[in-house]
This record gives structure tokens, C-alpha cells and sequence, in this order.
């Protein structure tokens, strides 16, 4: 068990320590373990009890492994209260996993969000995987089945209420800063394709333009990535093959993850016909919006380029 004063004072040296032969792995696992640590004091409500965490380095397969747990509230009581709707467990949990959706704010003020984001999206850049257990479920994703919008979530035979979070990562290859900043923009919405995106704040309601309202499925979120692909496929990718010109309306919806905006987006980029994104508008998207909308239409454009 550490404290929030011992892994400040103590833990850097430990992983340096443990693996000063792959500088980018210790940088890696520097940034999971000290976040996931921090998680613990800043959301976890413990009551005092500080943090249970473990790291192992296998020279011979070059493998890391780490993870943190506590005893505290869980994921679902911390998310719960701060966000309208009738959350589950399980959309508590893909919640958390979400970029700039937190549960609590930080004592200095400045959580944003992402740690949870970054620490799987590091892990998977590195060949390796991530499991997140809280209450009765865990989030899994790995490198060999990519889920990188969509952590798949296992119901356990056990409760745990606190939360538990494992990383494991290939040291040789890895690499920390490059993927680091690609995770940073990711967020931001940077990308080769952002200035052609079309945002406005109101609908122009010009004639020539057909208007596909989306509204939120839980609470003021746009979460449900079946209805995502419904939508894609059964209303708007019609329209787009017809030769339409289509806006779509967030107006109301306070975020749309990046699950719905990847499953709603990236089939009309791939199918929607020549100068797709030319005929998609954006209209009334929060910027908490416009950022998944973002990534998802740079990572249609990128896979499509290669």
C-alpha cells in the first residue's frame, strides 16, 4: 500500500529503477501508475486508506505489468452524481473511460478528465492491453482486438466495490512521446482533416440542406452506439448516396462520446460517395462534441489514406 506523499517522493525512483534499460517503458509506466494513483486520492474516497499498487518487468518476454487498486466507493458511485440521466453501472463505466468526463474535480482545479483515456490509450500504443474492475463489471481492451472506442465490458461472477486497474505493455518499441501528443490531439481535435470540418451553432435551415436530428439517449449524452449505426445506415447514408447535401443537429446534446461519433461518422466518410465530407454539416455541437466528432472524421481519413 502506498500514500499520496510516498508515491510523489518515492515512486520515480522505484521505476527507474526497475527499468532504466527501456527509458520510454519508464516513462510509460511512470505516467499509468502515477495517475492511477492519483485516481485513488482524488475520486476514490477511501477514507484514509491509500493505494494498493504492484509493478513486474519480465526480461524475457520484455513484458510490463502493473496495476492499482483501492477499496473506495467504485467508478459508478463516483460518475453517478455529477451527470444527469439514469446511468447504469455499465455506461457509468464507459463514461469514466470517455476523454474530458470525470467525476469529481480535482483539489487544484484542473481535472479534465483523461487520465483513464490516456492510460489505456498509452497501453495500446505499446502492443499491450488494459482491464479496469469496478463493482461487478470490467472494461477490457487489447492491442491484438482493438477497441480503442469501445472497451469491451465483461459482467464478473464477484463484486468489487472499489476499482482495480490493470496495464500491461511491451518495453522494447515502446515509445512515450509520440503517442503522447497523437492522444493530445486526439482530444483537441487536431488532425490533417479538422479545417474541413463544418461546424456552425445554429441551422441555417437552407432548403438545399436535409436536417437529421440527433438527439441524447441517456440523459443529455449521445451514448448509444447501435442507435449510432442505425442512424448512419438507415437515414443519413440514403441521402449521402443520393447525392445530398446533410446537416447534423446536436443541438440539446451536452456530449456525444467517442463510440457514437466513430459508429455514426466513419461509415458516411467510407461510403457516403465523392466529396462526402463536403456535404456534411455540423450544427450546435458543445465542444466536448466537436472533439470525438474530430477524431472520428481524421481517423476515417487516415485508415482510409493507408
Amino acid at each position: 500500500m502506498v500514500t499520496e506523499q510516498e508515491a510523489q517522493d518515492k515512486l520515480p525512483d522505484y521505476v527507474e529503477a526497475m527499468l532504466k534499460s527501456a527509458p520510454e517503458a519508464e516513462q510509460i509506466a511512470l505516467y499509468c501508475l502515477s495517475d492511477l494513483i492519483q485516481n485513488v486520492f482524488d475520486h476514490a474516497r477511501t477514507n484514509g486508506a491509500g493505494a494498493f499498487c504492484a509493478i513486474a518487468f519480465d526480461k524475457r518476454t520484455s513484458r510490463v505489468r502493473l496495476a492499482v487498486a483501492d477499496c473506495g466507493q467504485g467508478i459508478p458511485a463516483t460518475i453517478k452524481p455529477h451527470y444527469e440521466g439514469d446511468l447504469d453501472n455499465q455506461n457509468s463505466l464507459l463514461l469514466a473511460l470517455e476523454p474530458e468526463l470525470s467525476g469529481n474535480s480535482a483539489r487544484d482545479g484542473v481535472n479534465r478528465g483523461v487520465g483513464l483515456y490516456f492510460v489505456r490509450r498509452l497501453a495500446l500504443a505499446a502492443s499491450g492491453g488494459f482491464c479496469a474492475v469496478t463493482e461487478e463489471l470490467s472494461a477490457r481492451a487489447s492491442a491484438h482486438s482493438p477497441s480503442d472506442f469501445v472497451p469491451r465490458i465483461v459482467a464478473l461472477p464477484h463484486r468489487w466495490q472499489g476499482t482495480a486497474v490493470a496495464v500491461t505493455f511491451k518495453a522494447i518499441g515502446a515509445e512515450y512521446s509520440g503517442p503522447m501528443q497523437a492522444i493530445k490531439d486526439e482530444i483537441e481535435g487536431r488532425g490533417p482533416r479538422y479545417a474541413d470540418i463544418r461546424f456552425f451553432k445554429k441551422s441555417a435551415n437552407a432548403p438545399d440542406w436535409q436536417r437529421v436530428k440527433i438527439d441524447s439517449d441517456n440523459g443529455k449524452f449521445a451514448m448509444d452506439r447501435g442507435r449510432a449505426t442505425a442512424l448512419a445506415q438507415d437515414q443519413i447514408l440514403p441521402l449521402l448516396r443520393l447525392g445530398a447535401k446533410v446537416e447534423l443537429d446536436f443541438t440539446g446534446v451536452a456530449k456525444a462520446t467517442q463510440a457514437f461519433c466513430h459508429a455514426l461518422i466513419v461509415p458516411l466518410l467510407r461510403s457516403g460517395g465523392a466529396n462526402v465530407l463536403g456535404r456534411l454539416q455540423f450544427v450546435g455541437c458543445s465542444p466536448r462534441t466537436r472533439s470525438p466528432i474530430c477524431f472520428a472524421v481524421n481517423y476515417a481519413s487516415t485508415t482510409d489514406d493507408a
